[in-house]
C-alpha cells in the first residue's frame, strides 16, 4: 500500500470504542455485585452492600419509584418502593444501618463486555425527608348520663346468691357468664336513680293484652326461648295452673307497639321479686346479704332459683334489661346486656 492511499485510523473514535466497552463492562460487573450483596443486605436503599446509605442511593430509590430508572440498578428497592420504604430509606441514610449480625456472601460474577454504553446526564436533587410519629391513645368514651335509672349490675349469682364470676367479655364487650347447666342460677339487676333523681319503679308485672303500653317497670328479655317458649303470660303455676316459659325476642327489640314484646317482658317480669337494702337476694365476699354494687338502691332478682321451666338452651342467649323510673312522666334507663353461655 501506498503511503499516499494510507488513512491511519483515528486515535479519537479508537479511544471513544474502547472507553464505552470498558465502561458497558464496567457497569455489568458493578450492576451484577449490587445483586449478589443486595441478596444479603437487610438495610433498605443500601445498594452497594457497603453498610451506608448514601444520597446518591436514594436518587435511585426516587428513579425507580417513578419508573425511570429499572429496579435493577438497585435491588435493594427492588421490592419496596412506596412512600414508607423510601421514608425508611431516608431514616437509614441520616441514623446509620442497623448492625447484623451476618457476614456478607461474596459472589463472583462474570459479565461479559458489549459493544455500546450510554450515558445519561440526570440533575442530582437534594433530598431531605423528617418523619415525626405520634401515638395518640383513643379515649374511652363516657355514656351520656340519661333521666331514667342507672343499671349499676346485671349479672347471675349461685343458688346461695353468691355472684358467679364473669367469664369474660365478647367482641362487643357484653359480660359472659357460664354457668354449668341453663338453670339453677339466679339473674340479678340492680339500679340507682338516674338524673330525674325518681326512684327505680318496682312493678314486675303489668299486663294487658289489648295495650302494648302495659308492661312492667323491670323489662328483661332473652334473644332465645326459656324453657318451652310458651306464649302464655305469667304460667308461672302452680298446678293445676299452666307451668311454660318465656318467648324469646330477636333480634332485642323494645318496640313500644309490639304487643307481643310487652307480653314477654311481663311474662319473664312475673318471675321477678324486688329487694331493698334490708333484704337483698345477695351475698357479700363475707357471707352477709348485701347488694352487689355500691350506690344501688334498687334490687330485682328472679324469684328465686331458676328452675327447669325457663332453662336456658345450649350456647349464647343474650338477656337485655331496661328500667323505668317512677318520675311522673316515666323515664328508661339505658339498656344492660349479658350473655349466658350454656355447654
Amino acid at each position: 500500500m501506498s503511503r499516499e492511499n494510507y488513512t491511519p485510523a483515528s486515535p479519537t473514535g479508537s479511544w471513544r470504542r474502547s472507553c464505552a466497552a470498558l465502561l458497558s463492562a464496567g457497569l455489568a460487573l458493578h450492576a451484577l455485585a449490587v445483586i449478589a450483596l443486595a441478596q444479603d443486605s437487610a438495610c433498605l436503599g443500601d445498594c452497594n452492600g457497603d453498610g451506608d446509605v448514601t444520597v446518591d442511593e436514594l436518587i435511585k430509590g426516587i428513579n425507580i419509584a417513578l419508573g425511570t430508572v429499572s429496579p435493577s440498578a438497585c435491588p435493594a428497592f427492588a421490592d419496596c418502593l412506596d412512600v414508607t420504604c423510601l421514608i425508611s430509606a431516608v431514616n437509614n441514610a441520616l441514623n446509620g444501618c442497623p448492625v447484623h449480625a451476618a457476614t456478607p456472601t461474596v459472589t463472583q460474577v462474570t459479565a461479559t463486555p458489549t459493544a455500546t454504553a450510554a450515558a445519561t446526564a440526570t440533575n442530582t436533587p437534594t433530598v431531605t425527608a423528617t418523619a415525626t410519629y405520634t401515638v395518640t391513645p383513643s379515649p374511652t368514651p363516657t355514656p351520656t348520663p340519661v333521666p331514667g335509672p342507672a343499671i349499676t349490675f346485671f349479672g347471675l349469682a349461685d343458688g346461695s346468691g353468691h355472684v358467679l364470676p364473669s367469664a369474660g367479655v365478647d367482641p362487643q364487650g357484653i359480660p359472659i357468664y357460664a354457668p354449668l347447666y341453663g338453670a339453677g342460677f339466679i339473674v340479678v339487676v340492680e339500679a340507682k336513680a338516674g338524673t330525674s333523681r325518681a326512684a327505680p319503679g318496682v312493678k314486675t308485672s303489668n299486663s294487658n293484652p289489648s295495650d302494648p303500653s302495659a308492661r312492667p317497670d323491670i323489662q328483661i328479655e332473652a334473644n332465645h326461648d326459656l324453657g318451652n317458649g310458651s306464649a302464655l303470660v305469667c304460667d308461672v303455676g302452680p298446678a293445676p295452673q299452666p307451668l311454660g316459659g318465656v318467648p324469646g325476642i330477636d333480634p332485642p327489640s323494645y318496640d313500644a307497639a309490639s304487643q307481643m314484646i310487652a307480653d314477654a317482658l311481663n311474662d319473664f317480669g312475673c318471675r321477678l321479686a324486688t329487694h331493698t337494702s334490708s333484704d337483698p337476694c345477695t351475698l357479700s365476699d363475707k357471707d352477709n346479704p348485701a347488694f352487689v354494687a355500691s350506690g344501688t338502691s334498687s334490687q330485682a332478682c328472679s324469684a328465686g332459683i331458676l328452675g327447669r321451666e325457663l332453662e336456658f338452651p345450649s350456647g349464647d342467649t343474650l338477656l337485655t334489661v331496661q328500667w323505668r323510673d317512677t318520675a311522673s312522666a316515666p323515664n328508661l334507663s339505658r339498656p344492660s346486656q349479658l350473655l349466658v353461655r350454656v355447654p
